[in-house]
């Protein structure tokens, strides 16, 4: 895994404060590197902190050639990669040691680049960063007070020589305070936006331009007191913000309209030191009082620990519902600790409001781990402070809480039992990965009052390595001034990829070894140059100068309800091929893109709980004017929401794309997260639910029929890496042909510069298809393929001067995604060829490439037909293109639906629901039912059906049709189950904690005993 750390949502000072830091975490470890130990001057001090210009700071070394060797400091305002040329000689000199201030050596505040070096013998050290911070804390300007706008913007003074600042907004007033070592101590504070700027100004819900943070902004909430802070930064990271800081400011939104707050019904309300304890349930059902004009609930959870004397709150989990209680799968994602949670009601034009904070302890079973990360120095291990370690479970709890090493590289970890893998990762070195187990250890005795419950103790000793090499450089425009901020990529021959923050115009990359490729990029600028170099172990690179140039073409519009209220933090999102803009609309609704490139523009608006119309396509010219104007972009409230997840059985899967067909119109998509989950707003309608990635294969699909305003959960799917693969090659006069599109439906391959291809499959029987514009293809193969199995030469043979064939399939008077369009080539009366048929598009568009001759062509989708008389017959001639070329679909289907419940009354929620035709196994639709226990489906008549009702600790409920289903048919069940006896499992292990077979298992409750093995 090669993933950077970003904190997600609104993680609060963890490492500023939070952890008990001496210094500046990126000059941590610095003088074992391999680097230090081979130059000429060894350093054996560095500065570890922030220094104000009147504060000393020391560097000490040695030198190899020469015992007295007398040297200076140097100093450069980007990485000079210890070349003396590179930087400014300054009046601090010594013979193995430098002590100084910044005053002294004329330096002002920011963050500097520096090494010892002596001129006459040509030596330095290696460079090691010195931050001069101001004395000056940031004065804040506005809000302040009471204030009538959900989106305001926060505005401060300029700092002199700070190049960036640290935001922070909490909906609780918090305290900055020291402890008895002068460490700066954080309690009461619950951040729910942060960000990083080079700006003086932001607006709430501002995307982070650092990528430090990952921000779900929730609304503000009337009558509630909001704190916020600014603190000075130095280096566009989390890591260079100041403990320099002023006492937060407090503002308060006011609004005419109130809603009621809910109440939290279960876990039932609970304050702070009188937390309810839940003893290890799988599912936790939070319910809360329902509040009258609330369209919607976004329910936000978060761990409560206590980090060197700072009260810090993770977050977990928040979703957004229609209903007033929601399943939370606990056991795959608590640990044993201490958790709040609060509601956040809101209506239709945007006002909210919001629960108090309730507690619960949630207790499991445990173990206690303890990571050391450390690094080979000389002819031993040194510990590598400020390292972030995440936990990915194998068979575990998805624990997201993320973890930093302190000073000395040690870390400690309660986590449920279960299977993991632990990634290290810091800039300048490489990541590390190990997997470990917790397991129920019957010997285990605790030796510390921190291990004291666990069941498990395991010592992770993870060994990281440096990056063997860097590249440097600077960033400016096109007029040749530096780039305050922007991203550098660079991309070796494998396609691995590593990024940096440009700061000041400047960049290090930390690589390995080989070929890379290095450009900059960032939002609203073009990327105007690349380069590329042959990296060799130990080598500090000097790049070219990379250029970018600023765009100077603008797209702006404002979104509103269908009421014509603007509609405040809606996410707008505007994309180009690879180029995925986002902003964020203000209390007026509008937005602008600044900067975009020529092209055409996707522009889709989006916000919990109203529905999107379909995206507008603007395109941008040379000769389109500064701003182009889109208009209004109208959503529409009551929308229904489909929640789900996507994993691989074990643990959630991220970016699977999350496709929702409707019956006819346009499919509306989404992306899972970095946990699996996702969440999806769509309007009325009778919809299949599909999850697709590259090389995974998934298991299952959906279908829901929506009406209005309605929540469903559980719309989970499964995929599986693919590990089988079919090869082959296309050729066209007996050529290699490229850019030709192969598919088997389920995977995808375009043909390379030779004609060949690859897909990865799951086993199974597979039609692959064929297709390029204006060549027609020798048909359709068909491959049966077995579990890890390679098929090779299926290969086809393509003829050019095909005529094209283009139109649109409709149903209902929308276009229809997914439907196949198939047809003959008619020979004469008695004979005709089936051609290879093809799929539309999500426009409703297709392409069939055929030679000529004479045709039948129709369409073909579940619960839809072609009626005959829609049928085109086409007479086509060579080299010709046929436009508008239109099929009608019309309805075929039936309606099953029903309900069902516990044999107490109650509804069943989130109950699965399979419907089979009789005698078909491949032919099964799947749903779930939602929180009044109901379910619908449309199904093909003329067919059986058998529904098959389960959920997990209930009975199985069957039901069936009785006979083939008419036209529009309807039939409705009422099923019930029953609840199940409790059960017990769990696993026998000997007291080596070995796995045991065939153990006799006795549990006995009075005069009632069971056996098992």
């Amino acid at each position: 895994m090669n993933r950077i750390l970003k904190l997600n949502l609104f993680i609060v000072f963890q490492i500023i404060w939070a952890l008990d830091i001496d210094g500046n975490q990126i000059n941590s470890a610095l003088l074992h590197h391999p680097q230090n130990r081979e130059n000429q001057i060894i350093l054996t001090s560095i500065p570890m902190d922030f220094y104000k210009s009147v504060e000393e700071f020391s560097v000490t070394w040695i030198a190899l050639s020469e015992v007295d060797l007398s040297a200076s400091l140097y100093i450069s305002n980007s990485p000079g990669g210890s070349e003396l040329e590179n930087y400014t000689q300054t009046s601090a000199e010594g013979i193995g040691e430098i002590l100084t201030t910044p005053e002294e050596i004329g330096y002002d505040v920011g963050l500097y680049y520096a090494i010892i070096g002596n001129p006459e013998t040509n030596s330095t050290s290696i460079e090691f960063q010195l931050i001069i911070e101001s004395q000056q804390s940031v004065q804040m300007v506005s809000p302040m007070g009471e204030i009538n706008t959900t989106t305001p913007i926060f505005n401060w003074d300029p700092t002199p020589g700070v190049p960036y600042y640290h935001v922070i907004l909490s909906d609780n007033p918090f305290v900055l305070a020291e402890d008895e070592n002068g460490n700066m101590t954080v309690s009461g504070a619950q951040a729910i936006w942060q960000i990083i700027t080079s700006e003086t100004s932001v607006q709430y819900g501002d995307l982070d331009p650092s990528g430090s943070f990952e921000n779900n902004v929730p609304p503000l909430v009337s009558g509630l007191t909001y704190n916020w802070l600014v603190m000075n930064n130095y280096g566009n990271s989390l890591l260079y913000s100041s403990q320099v800081a002023s006492t937060p400011v407090e503002f308060e939104y006011v609004t005419e309209i109130v809603l009621e707050s809910p109440q939290q019904i279960y876990p039932e309300f609970s304050d702070f030191d009188n937390p309810i304890e839940i003893e290890g349930e799988d599912i936790i059902t939070f319910q809360w009082s329902e509040v009258e004009g609330a369209m919607t609930y976004q329910i936000f959870l978060s761990e409560l620990r206590l980090e060197a004397g700072s009260e810090i709150q993770y977050p977990i989990w928040n979703q957004v519902t229609t209903n007033n209680l929601i399943d939370f799968e606990a056991s795959s994602i608590l640990i044993n600790a201490k958790y709040a949670w609060k509601i956040i009601a809101s209506n239709s034009d945007g006002v909210s409001s919001i629960s108090n904070l309730s507690y619960f302890n949630y207790n499991i079973p445990f173990g206690r781990i303890h990571i050391f990360a450390n690094v080979e120095c000389g002819d031993s291990n040194c510990g590598v402070g400020y390292a972030s370690a995440s936990i990915d479970p194998i068979d575990g709890s998805g624990d997201v809480v993320p973890i930093t090493v302190d000073a000395t590289g040690h870390a400690y970890k309660n986590l449920p039992l279960g299977s993991y893998l632990l990634t290290l990762e810091k800039p300048g070195f490489e990541n590390a990965t190990e997997s470990f187990e917790l397991i129920f250890n019957p010997n285990f005795v605790p030796s510390t009052e921190s291990q004291e419950g666990a069941s498990d103790y395991v010592d992770i000793i993870m060994q990281m390595e440096w990056s063997p090499g860097s590249i440097y450089g600077n960033v400016i425009n096109s007029e040749g001034t530096p780039i305050e901020t922007a991203v550098v990529i660079a991309v070796n021959s494998e396609g691995e990829e590593r990024m940096a923050n440009v700061s000041g115009g400047f960049y290090s990359l930390s690589v390995t070894p080989g070929i890379w490729t290095i450009y900059a990029q960032k939002v609203g600028y073009e990327t105007i140059n690349f380069f590329q170099y042959s990296i060799s172990g130990g080598q500090n690179y000097e790049a070219e100068t990379l250029e970018i140039e600023e765009n100077n073409k603008n797209i702006t519009g404002i979104v509103t309800n269908t009421g014509g209220i603007p509609l405040s933090s809606v996410l707008v999102i505007a994309s180009n091929g690879n180029q995925i803009r986002q902003e964020i609309t203000s209390s007026n609704g509008d937005f602008t893109f600044e900067g975009v490139s020529v092209g055409d523009w996707s522009i889709l608006a989006e916000k919990i709980g109203y529905y999107s119309p379909p995206s507008i396509i603007i395109e941008i010219t040379d000769l389109s004017g500064d701003n182009t104007q889109i208009g209004t972009i109208s959503l529409s409230p009551q929308a229904n929401i489909v929640n789900g997840n996507v994993n691989n059985t074990v643990v959630g899967i991220l970016d699977v794309t999350i496709t929702a067909t409707p019956s006819s119109g346009l499919p509306i998509i989404t992306n899972s997260d970095n946990y699996g989950n996702y969440s999806i707003n769509l309007p009325e309608g009778n919809y299949q639910f599909s999850a697709f990635k590259a090389n995974y294969s998934s298991q299952n699909s959906h279908s829901l029929i929506l009406t209005v305003a309605e929540t469903v959960d559980g719309i989970d799917f499964v995929l599986v890496p693919n590990e089988s693969f079919i090869t082959g090659k296309i050729t066209s006069d007996g050529v290699g042909l490229s850019g030709v599109t192969v598919t088997t439906g389920e995977s995808e391959d375009i043909s390379d510069a030779f004609g060949n291809y690859s897909l990865s499959v799951n086993p199974g029987t597979f039609e692959i298809n064929v297709q390029k514009t204006g060549y027609s293809s020798s048909g359709v193969e068909t491959v049966s393929i077995g579990p890890g199995q390679t098929i090779t030469d299926i290969d086809f043979s393509m003829n050019a001067n095909a005529s094209t064939i283009t139109g649109t399939v409709y149903a209902n008077g929308a276009t229809v995604f997914g439907a196949e369009v198939n047809g003959l080539k008619i020979i004469n009366d008695d004979l005709s060829i089936e051609i290879s048929g093809v799929s539309t598009n999500s426009f409703g568009e297709y392409q069939l490439d055929l030679l000529p001759g004479t045709y039948e062509i129709w369409a073909e989708k579940t619960n839809f037909v072609t009626d005959e008389n829609d049928f085109l017959t086409l007479i086509i001639q060579p080299g010709q293109s046929y436009s508008d070329q239109n099929i009608i679909l019309t309805a075929y289907e039936a309606q099953i639906s029903g309900t069902v419940i516990k044999n107490n009354g109650e509804a069943l929620r989130n109950a699965e629901v399979i419907i089979q035709e009789v005698g078909q196994a491949d032919n099964v639709i799947s749903t779930v039912t939602n929180i009044q226990g109901g379910y619908s489906v449309i199904v093909t008549p003329e067919k059986a059906y058998e529904i098959t009702i389960s959920k997990e600790g209930y009975s199985t409920a069957t039901e069936n049709t009785e006979g083939e289903l008419a036209i529009g048919d309807e039939v409705n069940f009422s099923s019930m189950v029953e609840a199940l006896p409790a059960s017990i499992e769990g696993l026998a292990r000997d007291n080596e904690a070995n796995l045991l077979a065939e153990v006799s298992i006795s549990i006995i409750s009075g005069d009632n005993s069971y056996e098992t093995q």
